[in-house]
């Protein structure tokens, strides 16, 4: 799982998740 491209392919991914359960949760606590 050390590949470049494997890695920046995950690395958006995973960013992108985690910033969409940020903001699931985050809402949730908010409101």
């Amino acid at each position: 799982m050390n590949n470049p491209g494997m890695d920046q392919l995950s690395g958006d991914r995973l960013g992108a998740l985690l910033i969409l359960l940020n903001n699931i949760y985050g809402y949730g606590q908010s409101g």
